[in-house]
């Protein structure tokens, strides 16, 4: 009897415990999606995001953004070929054939919101990810290469590479045809933009979305809203809305093409 009766107190306590944990859960989530949406101005960035697909729709044309946008991640390939198949995909969603890339590992010390980097004519140490050339040799050297670099927190993250190297190939298309934008934060928020109307929203939503358990300080289990972009998710669900616009746009253009001009008339 004593015996059933420390059973009972064990398993009240278990369920006193498991339900202050997930309150506990549920409030860390809370506050990590309030920290991150803090600095949201939607009356400032939904002008500056219209900007931006005008501008590409201007350079690119409506079409350029009328494809379905990606539901699934890619499924992964072996290295060394993965980044360069995620390339090939990314240009796939473009409509353009890629020039040659050198395509790397970074391998020095970065900073902690470093995803990935574009950039030509490189001279920067790095790792290479192809296998004829040396671990640790030196980058590029006045070579017409371009060249993406990735961090290696995100080459082991399923969820972040396709969606990282997408923003890189985004940035090559945008530079080698001339679309540029004053400051560096607006580059890339009109490449996060391009990346999403090209066919990657929807994973860039999910990736910036994420709920992640991480160590705190004095080892505290504590959560985070983390994923590497430059749009919040708010803004991410603005993009997709012009981008479904776009889509039916372009499908209502196509229709009418497709009538005679007896159907026009009337």
């Amino acid at each position: 009897m004593i015996v059933l009766q420390l059973v009972g107190v064990l398993l009240l306590v278990n369920a006193g415990l498991a339900a202050w944990m997930w309150r506990h859960r549920e409030r860390q989530i809370a506050a990590a999606w309030h920290h991150l949406k803090r600095p949201l101005d939607l009356a400032t960035s939904i002008p500056r995001i219209d900007r931006c697909i005008e501008r590409l729709v201007a350079e690119y044309g409506v079409d350029s953004f009328a494809g379905e946008q990606r539901q699934e991640l890619p499924k992964p390939t072996p290295w060394p070929s993965m980044l360069e198949e995620l390339a090939q995909l990314a240009a796939q969603h473009w409509q353009v054939t890629l020039p040659p890339l050198d395509l790397r590992l970074c391998s020095g010390p970065v900073d902690g919101e470093f995803s990935g980097t574009f950039s030509e004519n490189g001279q920067r140490w790095t790792a290479s990810l192809r296998h004829d050339t040396p671990r640790g040799a030196p980058g590029l050297e006045g070579t017409n290469l371009y060249q993406i670099q990735i961090a290696r927190a995100v080459f082991a993250d399923p969820e972040a590479l396709p969606v990282v190297m997408a923003h890189e190939i985004s940035h090559l298309v945008l530079a080698r045809d001339g679309v540029v934008v004053e400051g560096a934060g607006e580059t890339e928020v009109l490449t996060d933009v391009a990346t999403a109307l090209v066919g990657f929203g929807r994973l860039m939503l999910r990736l910036r979305s994420r709920e992640q358990r991480f160590f705190g300080p004095g080892i505290n289990l504590s959560w985070r809203i983390s994923g590497p972009g430059y749009l919040l998710p708010e803004e991410l669900a603005y993009v997709l809305q012009r981008h479904e616009a776009l889509r039916q746009e372009w499908n209502h253009r196509q229709a009418i093409a497709g009538r005679s001009p007896g159907e026009l008339a009337t």
